[in-house]
């Protein structure tokens, strides 16, 4: 009896720990799936759709007759949209993108449990007084490189990276310094 109860706290603490992340992960993806399954066969609301407008100079390209369809996903303002279709005009990529609401709803029900565990803890916790500092402090925090993905920078065409900009694709391998460099003099 003993044992059977110590393999089920041990999962209960593995659950807490792990087990909800991965849940709420495979939750997401399976609905990422039905999503673009529907999108796939055209189920959809047209009135729900949403237009993108990005300007991109894509020199020698001429201007798309019909839209095509395309997968991907963007946050703005904080709701979830999945790409639905796309086509370039007039020197302007257009997206129509229809909301998530469903990974919307798996990410409030996340933080909401998170943030239950977390004020629990706090709550039992509360004789000690509270200190908001981070735990550690990064010591090469200035030399870090800050990797961050925007679609709408790069365009793929043919499985090929093209960069929009010329200075993005010049200056993808080269990191920033914090200080000038010294000043070289000659005698």
């Amino acid at each position: 009896m003993k044992k059977l109860l110590a393999i089920l706290l041990i999962a209960m603490l593995a659950f807490n720990w792990y087990g909800y992340e991965l849940l709420v992960n495979h939750l997401q993806q399976r609905s990422d799936r039905q999503l673009e399954a529907r999108l796939d066969a055209g189920e959809y609301d047209q009135q729900q759709l949403i237009e993108l407008s990005v300007a991109l100079d894509l020199p020698y390209t001429t201007d798309w007759e019909n839209f095509e369809r395309v997968d991907g996903d963007v946050v703005i303002d904080g709701i979830h949209y999945k790409y639905v279709e796309r086509k370039y005009e007039q020197g302007r990529m257009i997206y129509k993108c229809i909301p998530n609401s469903d990974k919307a709803r798996l990410q409030n029900a996340r933080d909401a449990f998170f943030q239950l565990a977390y004020d629990m803890q706090r709550s039992s916790d509360s004789k000690q007084p509270v200190n908001n500092a981070p735990a550690f402090k990064k010591a090469l925090s200035d030399y870090e490189q800050q990797i961050e993905t925007d679609p709408f920078r790069m365009v793929t065409i043919r499985s090929g990276l093209l960069y929009v900009h010329a200075a993005e694709a010049c200056a993808a391998g080269h990191f920033n310094l914090p200080a000038q460099p010294p000043e070289i003099s000659l005698i």
